[in-house]
């Protein structure tokens, strides 16, 4: 039976379920990547479109979507870690990378800053927020963690002295406006709710003293730490974990731009089997207050992103295999729930029926995929891989032999309501060198 067009479409498309600074080199090929999940009838004209066309398909806003870029970044030297930038002309149109042609492989551009393993330890975490590249340094000894912040247009960078202690080892954060949340994830009593925001420079009179005739010295905006007086709800999930996040975890932004929605869960065999005392929460950044939506999920792993063409959240959905025996991820879409009023039914939710995964046989995938929104309704998919035949382990320090699989694609709706991926062009696989055990390629769009 078909369904009406007329419907919205998360009402027509979605079925419910329910659980049971120094150089750097990297090389750069393009690939033919597939649609995997569409035919020549369902993909869309939008992937043979200029760049000015596509921005305006996708209900971007040029000017803005074009001065951003994809940030990756890589622990490409022995000496620490890389920031790349790449464009959405180098990923979709084409160019970047230093030219060559369409078989041959290209080095990937120089960085736009280098971090060294002594500055922030063999460990950091990377977030953004804006135009800004967050880093939270490992802790060294007994010294506290740091935080920098690194504006990727204006290239300036500020220094925070000091780190939350809960946010020195696993931790989840997303931002929201011009703001990072943060808390741990797992077995602290006492977790909190961290904010990373700009502050404004409080009143008083300017120190003059030392300056020339005429000049005044006005304090400047910093980067700075605030813990949220309200905990993040505490559910028991046995084991001896007590904060908000067990090892089962989605993240999402509301529309409204100052709501996040989390799951918490504990994994127990097949990703779509639940525990007791799990569910979702919301938190209003605005007041910081905590709301139980229910005792359900939401369907992604890791991050969600909003799809404002499909009118629904769009992120990866853990599908496991009984015959192989692991999960496989595959593209979800999810309805967005109201972001206050107290228990709230589970949201409608897809999945696609194809893995999503745009690497070619002759690679194997490692740790550190990570799917990314690029403006309107693109996404980007990063896949880190290395060639058949190479283990986890002696891949490290063996010259160019990773691989990133870097994909542009759209979300859409079948025919028959099914969720395709539609690619915006062929996709590129930039091949560089690993240095540091643990570390996986980290992404942002910024």
């Amino acid at each position: 039976m078909r369904l009406s067009r007329s419907l919205p479409p998360l009402l027509s498309h979605l079925r419910r379920h329910h659980a049971s600074a120094r150089s750097s080199s990297g090389l750069l090929c393009r690939s033919s990547s597939r649609a995997y999940s569409s035919t020549s009838a369902d993909r869309d004209p939008v992937a043979a479109r200029t760049w000015p066309q596509l921005c305006s398909s996708c209900g971007a806003d040029q000017l803005a979507d074009r001065r951003r870029h994809l940030c990756m970044v890589l622990d490409d030297w022995d000496k620490g870690f890389s920031v790349h930038k790449l464009s959405l002309e180098d990923l979709v149109v084409g160019g970047g990378g230093g030219g060559g042609g369409d078989d041959k492989p290209q080095r990937l551009p120089a960085p736009v800053l280098s971090l060294s393993l002594r500055a922030i330890g063999s460990h950091p975490r990377f977030h953004a927020v804006g135009s800004n590249l967050v880093v939270f340094s490992s802790r060294r000894g007994d010294s506290r963690g740091l935080t920098l912040v690194y504006d990727m247009e204006t290239a300036a960078m500020e220094i925070e002295n000091s780190l939350p202690r809960e946010l020195e080892r696993c931790h989840e954060a997303m931002a929201a406006g011009d703001k990072l949340y943060a808390f741990r994830t797992y077995g602290v009593d006492d977790s909190a709710l961290h904010c990373l925001r700009r502050t404004q420079p409080g009143g008083g009179d300017s120190d003059e003293e030392g300056l020339p005739h005429g000049l005044v010295s006005r304090p400047q905006p910093r980067w700075a730490w605030e813990r949220i007086p309200v905990p993040p709800p505490r559910p028991n999930l046995g084991g001896g974990s007590s904060s908000i996040f067990a090892d089962r975890h989605s993240l999402a932004l509301h529309p409204d731009g100052r709501t996040l929605f989390a799951s918490i869960g504990r994994s127990c065999g097949s990703p779509d089997e639940h525990t007791a005392d799990e569910g979702t929460f919301s938190l209003d950044t605005a007041t910081g207050e905590w709301t139980r939506l229910g005792d359900w999920l939401l369907p992604f792993n890791g991050h969600a992103h909003y799809d404002g063409d499909l009118g629904a959240w769009v992120g990866t959905h853990i599908v496991y295999s009984e015959e192989e025996g692991r999960g496989y991820e595959h593209l979800c879409t999810c309805e967005v729930p109201a972001p206050q009023g107290g228990a709230t039914p589970e949201p409608a939710w897809m999945v696609g029926k194809e893995r999503l995964t745009f690497l070619e046989s002759s690679l194997k995938p490692t740790s550190g995929r990570a799917l990314v929104r690029a403006g309107g309704s693109m996404f980007c998919l990063v896949e880190p891989a290395v060639p058949l035949g190479f283990t986890c382990r002696n891949f490290m320090g063996a010259g160019d032999k990773c691989h990133i699989q870097v994909t542009m694609f759209r979300a859409k709706y079948g025919r028959n309501g099914e969720l395709l991926t539609v690619p915006l062009g062929p996709g590129r696989s930039y091949i560089f060198s690993r240095h540091v055990d643990y570390f996986g390629p980290n992404v942002f769009w910024v």
